[in-house]
């Protein structure tokens, strides 16, 4: 199994207003092509894929036109988990969409103890054979674990 494991894209960052969506969108022309080029069966984004919890709206099409543009590719798994900037309820908003493009989203922590088991689960490959088993753990804040373990 080839996999491609990245974190901190940071999509939406403008410095001293300089619009940097020309960079974000090279990076992610990049990525595709090493997703194809490599034929990583499997994409890991490991927290802030934003910059900020609130995202200009071209950072989110850029999220989401990348997303769907691994389609058709080798990459048939892609999972998704929320960093100290990102809103884990942003992320986890268009969860079920996303999940029909195979996307797993974990934006933060599930809300109860039986629920835990949602943040692991099976990557399968082209044929449908499992090729591994991730558990996706989002970045974990004080106020979460409180609500999950009181």
């Amino acid at each position: 199994m080839k996999l491609i494991h990245t974190s901190d894209w940071h999509l939406g960052n403008s410095i001293h207003d300089i619009d940097r969506s020309p960079e974000s969108q090279a990076f992610l022309d990049s990525l595709r092509a090493q997703i194809v080029e490599s034929g990583a069966e499997a994409l890991l984004v490991s927290g802030d894929v934003f910059d900020t919890v609130n995202p200009p709206s071209w950072a989110q099409r850029q999220y989401y036109r990348f997303l769907a543009s691994l389609q058709g590719t080798p990459c048939k798994n892609v999972v998704v988990t929320g960093g100290n900037h990102d809103s884990a309820a942003r992320l986890d908003a268009p969860k079920d969409v996303l999940d029909a493009l195979n996307v797993k989203v974990v934006g933060g922590l599930p809300r109860t103890e039986e629920e835990l088991g949602s943040i692991v689960f099976e990557l399968r490959g082209a044929s449908g054979s499992v090729i591994a088993v991730c558990a996706a753990v989002p970045y974990v804040r004080e106020s979460e674990l409180r609500n999950l373990f009181g």
